[in-house]
This record gives structure tokens, C-alpha cells and sequence, in this order.
């Protein structure tokens, strides 16, 4: 009955509003010291739940939830109700006795269902939308047996024909054609001369067979025959077409009678082939050439030149057409090898709730195969100062931030160690290819403020601000900074550090390290690339002693005011300002 029912949170389309990402918005009216305590406010839209009776292909309408959003929701097909549960009633064997509608449980029956493809992509235009998938379900197979009987889609017109083994298994590209299968007998519809029956041998020394396998409703079946036809032609006989289909003869019979003399040759009630040739969506080409299955492929590759290509030798393989059975389309891709395997990754971005067993970490790999940004159980702030990272190291220090949300300074303050926090720290993945490895940096804060602007009504930008900063420069004086050593060398004693022989660069950037709790960012103005003798002092309360210390070799560290990056982290509607 699932396929007749389904109702509530398991409708195929959505049967409810359009819900945010999360139901957690810290309230911002409370205090901010606790996250942990912040009431959450429910989404308290209804939820809006129709039954739905597929019919081919799902369909669905708009509807008006209390919220004022819209959401879609499936046919209301209340007035069925009464045609479902007679439907009910009579599939169940045994439930009102096993009349002539009630399924016989001995011998797997096989039955094709013709079922609407979902669409696929643009190949070849918008071809592929229309073709349709064949489903051959057979309950012996299902249980792990073999096929071992042949029928049509109707009791009256069913064949029950006991197979050879060789008709039991898969025939895969590159092996012979069993004799049992150019022997087999097969029903066929307006035969040039009248024949009710013919056999693939009839036709064996036709040096290539292609076995178009269609459905009278698949519209590029129908489309490319007169196609497949004309390629024929062209080869003056050499390329042998057999149009076949698993559907009954009575189906087929009334599909041509509403085409008005439009008739072709067709092989008719031949499931068989389904199973020898795994066949899930029409229109399937099977070629056939010295007495080997010589490919199985799209309609696509049944042109002229391809066709005299592989008549001549010139063309020894062609593209199999491959179905991944076991790919569930309601399941993530590649989780749990889910329509492939990590090795068909090329771009993927994640975010997971707090992971159990892994500590706060952050990986970045670069290089030739691809680009891969990892962090794991972070709270929002802390992975948009991993963002900011990669644009600047000097963005991470505190002087170079500006947070304008009470909810952003509470999520400094959280530890993942007590479980209460845990709801608030996440994992984070964005892997790129190569060619990408230079937006890293802007498809992961996009990442960042998608999600966590849906979660909390934050977002994070790196945006030029003007400001007071220590400006490091040379006071004109004479320059008594440059180092005789050929070593680099640092020995710390008391609070100090004597760094000898090393670049410039390397001072400053250890003395932001050191002093990046002072309210003003330290700026290096200097322009100047020579190793220097000098003294770093590491505690904060000697900045002054710095400031000294450098003028005596050279060097002045002024208040002025400069426009430089700063990592801003605001509420969504918050706009960024100068700081004075």
C-alpha cells in the first residue's frame, strides 16, 4: 500500500511550509552571559498534510501556511478515498478471499511498469527528460533466484516458458550470444510477411544487429526510430535494426491502432531481454556483431559514420550504458558509496552538528589535486576567524575585529565541553578542484553566512574601515638597526626576546602576536627588507619599554589614523561604520 498512501512528512514534494534552518534564534532580549539559557522561539507553522495518489508523475500545488509563507503541497484526492479502499481491499490476499482479483502467491509473475523518469540533466537538449525508465520486477530475482519464466504484461496472455540456464544470467558486453537465446522464440507485430514469430537467427548473417529497445510511451523511442531506419538504409542492409519492447501485444496492438497507419515491425512481450540485458530506461540500443553482444549504449551513438565505423573495424568499443541500481535519490550522493565513491568528488561543502569523539581542529590542503578546508566542532565565531585566516593572518587578533552582535561576543564565550554548548558547535567541509583553489576564501564565507545567517541572523564580511593604529616607521634618523650576524638566532631572558639577524617582517609580525590584546592594530610602514638586531618585549604592560626600544634603534610607533581590512561579524541588518 505504499504505493497508494502517502501522507504528512513522507510526501515526496514537501507536504509542509518552508521551515528555517533551525528553530534556535537566541533571543536577543535576555542576557547574553549564557547562551545555553536562551529561550528558543518555535516555528509555529502548521504543517500541511494532504494524501497523495501518485498518479505517473507527482504533482503538487501552492498553498498558504498561517505564517504567510507558501508552501507545496500534493493534489487533495479526498473523493478517491472510497476507489483507493476497494483497490486496498482486493490487493490483500486472503483479505476478502482469493477471487479473480486477488494475486496468485505461487509463480513469480513477471510484470513491466512503465514509470515516469525524473528528470536527469540536459543531455542532448532536454531528450532525457522524456525517456522512461523500465522497471522489471521479479519476485523470484527479488529473492535471489533466477529468472525462470517469460510472460506478458496480461493473465490471459502470459507465456510460462521454463528457461535454459544460459537464459538465467546477465549477458554482458564481449560475450557470445548464447545459442539458446538466437533459437529463442519471439512474438512479433506486422511482419513484412505476416510472420507471428521470428528468431534472432534468422538474421545471423547480418553483420550488425542493433536491438532498439522502446515504449509506446517513450517520446524519443518514437522519435528516433524513423532515424534508426534511415541508418539502416544508408548501410544497404548491413546494419539490421529490431525494434522490441516488453510490453504485451494487446498494449502495443492498441498504441499503433490510434496511429492512423503509422505502423513499424516490432518485437512485442519480450521481458526476457530485460533481464538478460539490464534495461532501465527506453530507448536501449544492443548491438550485435559477430555473434558477440558488441555494446550496449544510448540511442545517440546509432549514427551513419558510427555505424560504418564499426561495420569497417574502425571503432572497437563504444560507451556502455550503465544504471546504478543501488542509487537512492532520496539519500545524500556518495554517503555510504550512494551513486558513486569519494573519487567522484569535485566540489562539496558540508556543515554537520557537533561531532562526538573529535577534537576542535582545522586542516587546509592545497596543491595540485584540489583544494580541502576542514573544521571540526567550532562554534560561528571560531570559524569565521578560520575564514579570516586565510585572507589575512593579521585578522585574527582582536584589534582587528569589529563585532557589532551581543550573540556573537555570548558564542566567544562558549566551551563544547559542557554538552548544553554542543548545540551551537559545528563541523565544516569545502573541497574544490584545483581550478578553484583561489575562491576558497569567498565560497567559504558565503558558506558561513548562508548557514549561520539562516541559524542566527548573523553574517561576516571583510570590509575596510578607517581607524586609530600604531603605524611602525623610520624616524629618520641615522640606522643603527641592521644586523652584522650571518645566523638567526633568539634567546628570551626575563620578558625579553633578542632576535638577531632576523627579517623585519618576522619582528612585527611576532610583536602583533604579542600585543594583540592593545585596543589600537599595529601597522608596518617601513618598507624595509634587511635582517635587524633588535629586542621583542613579551609581556603587555611593556609596551612602552617597545615603543623605546625601538626609537633607540631607528624605528617610531605613532597613533594615526589609517583605512585598513577588519574582520566584521554583525547582525544582518547591523551596517559596518569608522571606529573612532
Amino acid at each position: 500500500m505504499r504505493q497508494f498512501f502517502r501522507g504528512g512528512i513522507g510526501l515526496p514534494f514537501g507536504q509542509r511550509c518552508v521551515r528555517p534552518l533551525a528553530d534556535e534564534r537566541v533571543n536577543m532580549l535576555t542576557s547574553y552571559q549564557d547562551l545555553s539559557s536562551y529561550p528558543i522561539e518555535q516555528n509555529k507553522s502548521r504543517l500541511c498534510h494532504r494524501l497523495l495518489l501518485p498518479l505517473g508523475r507527482y504533482r503538487s500545488d501552492e498553498t498558504w501556511c498561517n505564517d504567510g509563507r507558501v508552501g507545496r503541497t500534493a493534489y487533495s484526492l479526498w473523493p478517491k478515498a472510497i476507489t483507493i479502499i476497494f483497490c486496498v481491499l482486493f490487493s490483500v490476499p486472503n483479505l476478502l478471499g482469493t477471487g479473480a482479483m486477488a494475486q496468485s502467491q505461487h509463480g513469480a509473475v513477471p510484470r513491466i511498469n512503465f514509470v515516469d523518469q525524473m528528470p536527469v540533466g540536459l543531455e542532448a537538449g532536454t531528450q532525457r527528460q522524456t525517456e522512461r525508465i523500465l522497471v522489471y520486477e521479479v519476485c523470484s530475482v527479488a529473492d535471489g533466484g533466477t529468472v525462470n519464466q517469460v510472460g506478458s504484461n496480461t493473465a490471459v496472455e502470459q507465456q510460462k516458458v521454463s528457461l535454459p540456464p544460459a537464459l538465467q544470467k546477465r549477458i554482458r558486453v564481449g560475450e557470445v550470444v548464447p545459442e539458446e537465446l538466437w533459437n529463442l522464440p519471439l512474438d512479433v507485430l506486422y511482419h513484412k510477411d505476416g510472420a507471428k514469430q521470428i528468431r534472432l537467427a534468422d538474421y545471423r548473417d547480418t553483420p550488425l544487429i542493433i536491438i532498439d529497445v522502446w515504449s509506446t510511451s517513450c517520446a524519443v523511442c518514437l522519435r528516433e526510430m524513423p532515424h534508426v531506419r534511415a541508418v539502416s538504409k544508408a548501410t544497404d542492409g548491413k546494419m539490421l535494426p529490431l525494434f522490441l519492447t516488453p510490453q504485451a501485444k494487446s498494449d502495443v496492438e492498441r498504441f499503433m491502432a490510434r496511429r492512423e497507419g503509422d505502423i513499424w515491425e516490432t518485437i512485442v512481450g519480450a521481458d526476457i531481454f530485460l533481464k538478460l540485458f539490464p534495461t532501465y530506461s527506453a530507448p536501449q540500443e544492443i548491438w550485435i556483431k559477430d555473434g558477440k553482444v558488441f555494446a550496449i549504449t544510448e540511442y545517440v551513438y546509432v549514427t551513419k559514420d558510427i555505424v560504418k565505423d564499426v561495420l569497417d573495424g574502425r571503432i572497437t568499443e563504444l560507451p556502455e550504458k550503465v544504471y546504478n541500481g543501488d542509487f537512492k535519490i532520496s539519500k545524500p550522493l556518495l554517503l555510504s558509496d550512494n551513486g558513486g565513491n569519494a573519487g567522484d568528488m569535485l566540489y562539496h561543502s558540508l556543515f554537520t552538528r557537533y561531532l562526538d569523539g573529535i577534537y576542535d581542529n582545522s586542516l587546509r590542503i592545497g596543491g595540485g589535486n584540489g583544494n580541502k578546508i576542514t573544521l571540526t566542532n567550532m562554534s560561528a565565531y571560531l570559524m569565521y576567524v578560520r575564514f579570516a585566516e586565510l585572507v589575512n593572518a593579521d585578522l585574527i587578533t582582536t584589534n582587528r575585529m569589529l563585532i557589532q552582535s551581543d550573540l556573537i561576543d555570548s558564542l566567544k564565550t562558549l566551551s563544547s565541553f559542557y554538552p548544553e554548548n554542543r548545540k551551537h558547535f559545528f563541523s565544516y567541509e569545502l573541497l574544490l578542484p584545483p581550478n578553484m583553489q583561489g575562491q576558497a576564501p569567498e565560497l567559504m564565507l558565503a558558506d558561513l553566512n548562508r548557514f549561520f545567517g539562516a541559524l542566527y541572523g548573523i553574517k561576516g564580511e571583510v570590509a575596510k574601515i578607517k581607524r586609530p593604529c600604531w603605524v611602525l616607521r623610520p624616524n629618520g634618523k641615522a640606522i643603527p638597526y641592521a644586523s652584522t650576524g650571518a645566523q638567526q638566532e633568539a634567546e628570551a631572558h626575563g620578558g625579553v626576546i633578542d632576535m638577531r639577524a632576523y627579517p623585519l617582517s618576522s619582528f612585527v609580525s611576532a610583536m602583533k602576536r604579542h600585543f594583540n590584546m592593545l585596543p589600537l592594530p599595529i601597522l608596518d610602514e617601513t618598507d624595509i627588507t634587511e635582517r635587524v638586531d633588535i629586542q621583542l618585549f613579551t609581556e603587555m604592560e611593556d609596551f612602552e619599554k617597545q615603543r623605546k626600544h625601538l626609537e633607540e634603534k631607528g624605528f617610531e610607533l605613532v597613533q594615526e589614523h589609517r583605512e585598513v581590512d577588519m574582520l566584521v561579524l554583525s547582525d544582518i541588518k547591523t551596517k559596518k561604520g569608522d571606529i573612532e
